[in-house]
């Protein structure tokens, strides 16, 4: 079977990890394609197995970008002729269900993914129609939590299905239980919230004074976020050391795990973190996908989304109570056979049998 991967690109993120792990998976059996929007691979793909598509475009205003986007992807769509195309995200999708206007839309299967709070993304509302209507054209939508499909389910005809993250493969084993240091790995975006996991640790560090808050990750935010930290001077207890490639590393040597996002899809770092052990904390929030794996008090903690006393309190409690922290290192670490690849990627390829 001839399957045509559609992706914006694979720089970074959470839908660009899912689909390496599909596309490596896939391209042991069948002849795989992957077309993406720009250049820059930073996830391990089996580039001997598969063939690269890059979208060329026109430089100019944004209708020109776009204009010369479509038509060079409907040329790319034309070219490999795929049996199934896979798409990922909402303006990915937009683009490829447009793309396939005319390509013999008939003899194609496509598989549209929904990767985060279709409430909150695309901001615009003729974005927002286009989106819809693009899943609408879908044979299915996966959607990673069954709150997003329930609210398709309303908006479109598609199939909608429920499809969670892969776990990275053999992750190592938590070791960090005398360690000082507090961590997260992010975006350093709004959508993380993290002013409200600065206010948790200011409390915190009140108390325990030698623990520590490394922050991993790049973004808009980092002129406000080290500002803040020098305006409560935090400097000696807070680190924006950047990308960490091996953050794995840092979770095995780290104490606990928070994320205190306002909303997310389902985040890879959080699933990672449980799969190593380290104790972890996650905001409540939209789409569900951190309730779907986190039982609170059972193998780690959720608090109410921007409560940052809530968050201070159960980070105190993974530092008072190391019994605790060691019975949700225990039980979070179940998670790596709930969701191993195999058995996801197994999902996914259901739907194109």
């Amino acid at each position: 079977m001839k399957i045509l991967i559609a992706i914006d690109h694979f720089r970074a993120g959470g839908a660009e990890r899912v689909a390496s792990v599909l596309i490596n998976q896939l391209c042991k059996e069948h002849e795989v394609h992957v077309v993406v929007m720009e250049e820059g691979i930073n996830y391990p793909l089996d580039f001997e197995h598969i063939k690269i598509h890059l979208v060329d475009y026109k430089k100019g205003n944004k209708l020109i970008k776009v204009w010369s986007k479509l038509n060079n992807l409907r040329k790319i769509v034309r070219e490999v002729n795929a049996d199934v195309v896979y798409s990922f995200a909402n303006f990915m999708s937009i683009y490829v269900a447009a793309s396939l206007i005319g390509n013999n839309r008939r003899k194609v299967r496509l598989i549209s993914s929904e990767r985060t709070d279709p409430t909150r993304e695309p901001t615009g509302y003729i974005a927002r129609l286009l989106r819809n209507w693009a899943y609408s054209q879908s044979d299915f939508l996966v959607c990673q939590t069954p709150w997003v499909a329930d609210y398709f389910k309303k908006k479109i005809k598609s199939q909608c299905v429920v499809i969670p993250n892969p776990i990275t493969p053999n992750l190592p084993v938590w070791q960090g239980q005398n360690s000082n240091i507090i961590m997260t790995a992010c975006r350093l975006e709004e959508q993380k919230n993290l002013p409200m996991l600065l206010n948790a640790f200011i409390r915190l560090h009140a108390l325990y004074p030698n623990y520590k808050l490394i922050i991993y990750g790049e973004g808009l935010l980092r002129p406000r976020l080290e500002k803040y930290i020098i305006d409560n001077q935090l400097q000696d207890y807070v680190e924006l050391p950047g990308f960490n490639k091996d953050i794995h590393k840092a979770m095995v040597h780290s104490y606990m795990y928070v994320s205190s996002s306002d909303y997310e899809g389902i985040s890879n770092s959080m699933l990672e973190a449980l799969g190593i052990g380290i104790p972890t904390i996650c905001t409540d929030c939209p789409v569900g996908g951190a309730r779907m794996f986190i039982n609170s008090s059972e193998n780690g903690l959720l608090v109410p989304v921007g409560d940052d006393k809530a968050l201070f309190q159960a980070m105190k409690r993974i530092i008072k109570d190391r019994e605790f922290a060691i019975k949700c290192s225990q039980r979070s670490q179940m998670i790596n056979e709930q969701i191993k690849a195999s058995k996801i990627v197994e999902q996914w390829v259901k739907l194109i049998k």
